[in-house]
């Protein structure tokens, strides 16, 4: 009998191929899945963080424009205070018995109204008025004989009654009396050189002036321009929105951090009127207790962002499909792979394992025996007669024969280690590793018994009725200086003394064989 010796690198690859294929699968699909959580984490970050840009962005761009639309009121706001201040001089109106000559005042702010005028398109201003201590009006700039009218219940003449201050006073819009246009009150207190409240001297501020600049802004859907005092009630709003100016907000916390901070933007604050998420940008007045604020909603900033996250999530997506079917492909083609490379190892016919994957195996125990210093052992199994057996019943059967020879001996072997192949033909090995000598014949003389066991009809043996196998045992401890085929070569006379000797038994090699 001769043995096929294969390389040290061929036998390398086929021992260890199913192994790392198996292994390999496993890798492909944990790569799969850590390049689809790491593309997915990355890319929800990066969305993450351009939606947060976007934001940010959105914010610092109200805040300028918040600072441009605050000096722009403080500008003309600073225009009627300086008007009213020159009139209460001009006119000398810190004396009661000034408010006497009604047509002369009537004149100087007829005068001073036209001035004020203007040639712009859009006049800032209306009429200029003045009343006197009991509310009731002195002198306007629109018509004289002056109408009988009292103004004592304003919120602008309450405030200057009670509040002992030069400084200009800015109301929330309400209607004129005279002119019955909704504007804003602009008002210095007039008093006598003792203190004693003489009456108001006031001037309209269009609502058509803020109109006509914030509506040039062209913000996006849901957009708004607020002016507010520092007492949280509203002054000016565009759009135009009645809510506004029905409620203080000096409560709102954003309100209240906005005026602390001064000038500034909130990434996310909820609109204490309308209550939609907004980013906002402010303000503050360094001569007038106003807060222009400027917002955008979330909605409005975010719909350019959503339409970029949406490209960036689909090319992310189908990048992603692609190395998964990739991936999947590669992981379907690799178990082909292994199956063949199974076939390929395994008998066809038994199920067991074949030479190929004995000569595999058989050198990974036999460089473990020589590191561990512990002894391999070796059945060589031929079934006795067989031949003859094809013969008397025929290919089929003797097919069937091997098969129930091939599970008894998969039964007969099942501890950890132990490996049965098939040879060739009708010839069998059972590998022992880290069994002795002893240990070996105790196996083998187990398995002729199991093989008996069987009852397998063979009428043309010459030792038994039923099929019957010979065995050959070898057992030694390897060393660098010895190849396994020498185990091989050891068992395979042995099992030759086995069959000289009269079959059905079996037979440990000796150096005389």
């Amino acid at each position: 009998m001769t043995c096929v010796q294969q390389n040290v690198g061929e036998a390398l690859v086929t021992g260890y191929s199913t192994q790392l294929i198996t292994k390999l699968r496993f890798s492909l699909l944990g790569l799969m899945l850590f390049i689809f959580v790491g593309v997915t984490t990355g890319t929800v970050m990066v969305i993450t963080d351009d939606r947060k840009q976007e934001i940010v962005n959105a914010a610092k761009t109200m805040q300028s424009l918040a600072m441009v639309l605050s000096k722009e009121a403080d500008s003309t706001l600073a225009l009627a205070d300086t008007v009213l201040s020159n009139l209460i001089k001009d006119l000398d109106l810190h004396r009661l018995d000034a408010f006497s000559d009604a047509q002369h005042i009537h004149k100087v702010l007829e005068h001073q109204h036209q001035i004020m005028q203007g040639g712009g398109e859009v006049p800032s201003f209306a009429h200029l008025f003045i009343l006197g201590p009991d509310g009731s009006v002195v002198a306007n700039s629109v018509t004289y004989p002056t109408p009988k009218l009292n103004a004592a219940e304003r919120d602008f003449f309450v405030y200057h009654r009670d509040h002992p201050s030069y400084e200009l006073h800015i109301s929330q819009p309400d209607y004129s009396k005279i002119t019955q246009e909704r504007v804003i009150f602009l008002t210095k207190r007039l008093e006598d050189p003792s203190g004693t409240f003489l009456g108001i001297i006031g001037i309209h501020l269009k609502l058509r002036h803020f109109d006509h600049i914030y509506g040039s802004l062209e913000l996006p859907p849901g957009g708004t321009v607020t002016i507010i005092r520092s007492d949280g009630w509203g002054v000016y709003r565009y759009p135009m929105a009645e809510s506004f100016f029905k409620k203080s907000i000096q409560d709102h916390a954003g309100f209240r951090k906005m005026m602390g901070q001064r000038a500034g933007y909130l990434k996310t604050t909820k609109s204490p009127y309308d209550s939609t998420l907004r980013v906002a940008g402010f303000y503050a007045s360094d001569k007038y207790p106003l807060l222009s604020i400027v917002t955008v909603t979330h909605d409005s900033i975010l719909i350019n962002w959503l339409q970029s996250a949406i490209q960036i999530s689909i090319m992310v997506g189908v990048g992603v499909l692609f190395i998964i079917a990739l991936a999947f492909f590669s992981y379907r083609q690799l178990g082909h792979l292994n199956y063949a490379l199974e076939l390929s190892s395994h008998d066809s016919l038994t199920k067991l394992r074949n030479r190929r994957a004995f000569d595999d195996r058989i050198g990974e125990e036999w460089r473990r025996a020589i590191r561990g210093a512990y002894p391999v052992s070796l059945l060589f199994v031929d079934v006795d007669f067989f031949k003859l057996y094809n013969d008397e019943y025929g290919h089929r059967t003797g097919d069937k024969c091997l098969i129930k020879i091939a599970q008894a001996m998969e039964k007969d072997f099942v501890r950890a280690g132990e490996f049965v192949a098939r040879y060739g033909g009708e010839e069998f090995v059972v590998l022992l590793p880290n069994t002795d000598l002893s240990g070996a014949e105790k196996s083998a003389m187990h398995l002729l018994k199991a093989v008996q066991g069987l009852q397998i009809e063979h009428k043309q043996s010459s030792v038994s009725a039923y099929v019957t196998v010979s065995i050959g045992i070898a057992s030694l401890v390897p060393v660098q200086n010895m190849n396994k085929d020498d185990l091989v070569e050891m068992a395979d006379s042995a099992l030759y003394a086995a069959k000289h000797a009269g079959r059905n038994q079996c037979a440990v090699y000796t150096d005389t064989d």
